[in-house]
């Protein structure tokens, strides 16, 4: 990793034993070394008895190193990552901490969760204290700092870059260069001379980098916006027993595109973090309850759930689902997870729909090896919120409720499969097979179990956002 970490983790394991949780190299130690002056570790002790020992510990071990920017925690620090801040930088820090490397132990940082308008309001914290300190360097005020780097100034803009894709949920790879990742999602933001700027091999003066700071902070404070969008919440209709939950963009717009988010079996009705995001894009979201589930009337699979979502697409297009005002659909997409995302690739060939994006779909009830304990487990723990009959729920078992897609040669084209490679319920391969067989789009995540609508973020989120934006801009 770096010199000298062998004797160093031999020390520091030898004077604190079973104390030690976790020694990990973090920051611009992996992501720039080149551009780094020093190395970035975290100590972590699993019981917090006396710290002013334990530092003039380390301080012993270290003799001095100046090379080493070290930081101690304790155990009991890394209990929640909504409240934890390491120095001046906030919980934002946490996403860039569970890419930290563990050479001793393991990385707390990776179950640790922060939601994502804290982490957009620690960015915008971050961006506001990087420009004022600029603004006050450029007037001639000099600060003390532990960063010794030669070129400090283009070392904080890249990690002001690295900060805003964090905040974004925009991961980009280790090797990858931060500047073109950033004009890639922050289009205009650097400009063609900042970015000539920041790539020219002489040092970058205060002056010049001042205009960058503040074109980042602009950014970041655009992200005010999308945090109060958040909190934003759907409202709720009912129409023929159906109880839908929806939300319109922000825009003046009467024609705008749709999606309706098709649930899975069983699921807690609860995203409205996922539907805001979807509004904020520009897209109006409906969120429905099947008939004889939840807040609709009815008996579950008395009829095919497909019929509920035909009806709220025809109802959509007559422009009389939503009374708020005239709105016209220009694109209709169907989001669905596992059951939801069978209900979606049924309605495949129907031309009113102009996009099926099924995550962990379940291909044929008739061969689920889990449908008799997943009747079992609704019964028990869900009775009145799925209300079936026998009779009804063999409909399932033979595949009549939500039917085998057998016909989608007129639409493979608007079909994308995306499954968990960890998925024990829907074998990854088996959604692979599928998907060539019938010349369909497909996309494995590796280290995800099976997929639902809390579980989209990241790149799965990016790479979602990027086929809505794909299909809805040829409308």
């Amino acid at each position: 990793m770096f010199l000298g970490a062998k004797r160093l983790i031999n020390e520091i394991q030898s004077r604190f034993k079973n104390n030690l949780r976790s020694v990990l190299v973090y920051g611009s130690s992996l992501r720039n070394f080149v551009e780094t002056s020093d190395i970035d570790l975290i100590i972590i002790l699993k019981i917090k008895t006396c710290p002013l020992t334990d530092i003039l510990i380390l301080k012993k071990i270290l003799k001095g190193n100046k090379k080493i920017d070290l930081q101690l925690l304790y155990e009991k620090e890394l209990h929640d990552g909504n409240t934890f801040s390491l120095d001046t930088h906030g919980q934002f820090i946490v996403e860039e901490l569970k890419n930290a490397v563990a050479i001793y132990g393991d990385n707390p940082f990776g179950t640790l969760h922060v939601s994502t308008s804290i982490c957009q309001m620690s960015v915008i914290q971050k961006l506001q204290y990087y420009t004022f300190r600029a603004r006050q360097n450029c007037m001639g005020y000099t600060f003390s700092t532990k960063d010794t780097s030669t070129d400090f100034h283009r070392k904080k803009l890249k990690m002001a870059m690295l900060d805003l894709l964090i905040a974004n949920q925009i991961k980009p790879e280790k090797k990858r260069d931060i500047i073109e990742t950033f004009t890639k999602y922050f289009p205009g933001v650097i400009t063609v001379e900042f970015e000539k700027q920041l790539r020219q091999n002489i040092k970058l003066e205060i002056e010049d980098s001042l205009p960058i700071y503040e074109a980042l902070y602009d950014a970041a404070l655009s992200l005010i916006d999308e945090i109060y969008f958040d909190r934003v919440k759907p409202k709720i209709a009912k129409k023929e027993g159906i109880f839908f939950e929806y939300l319109l963009p922000n825009t003046t717009k009467n024609t705008i595109p749709f999606i309706i988010l098709c649930e899975g079996l069983p699921a807690k009705p609860s995203q409205d973090k996922l539907i805001a995001l979807f509004a904020r894009l520009g897209y109006g979201v409906i969120y429905p309850r099947y008939k004889g589930t939840w807040e609709s009337e009815g008996t579950f699979l008395k009829e095919k759930p497909s019929k509920d979502i035909s009806y709220l697409v025809k109802e959509l297009y007559s422009g009389t689902l939503i009374n708020e005002k005239n709105i016209t659909v220009e694109f209709i997409s169907l989001i669905g997870t596992s059951f939801g995302a069978s209900v979606a690739l049924s309605m495949a060939e129907d031309k009113t729909i102009n996009q099926v994006i099924a995550l962990s779909p379940i291909l044929s009830f008739k061969d689920f090896p889990y449908l008799d304990s997943l009747k079992i487990f609704l019964k028990e723990m869900y009775n009145t919120e799925y209300r079936f009959t026998n009779s009804t729920w063999k409909s399932l078992e033979l595949g009549v409720a939500v039917p085998v897609v057998s016909q989608i040669k007129n639409s493979a084209h608007k079909i994308f499969l995306f499954g968990g490679g960890k998925d024990e319920e829907v074998v990854s391969r088996d959604i692979e097979l599928w998907g060539n067989k019938n010349d369909i789009s497909t996309v494995i995540y590796d280290n995800v179990g099976h997929l639902s609508f809390s579980k989209i973020e990241g790149k799965m989120l990016n790479d979602i956002i990027n086929l809505l934006k794909c299909a809805s801009s040829k409308f």
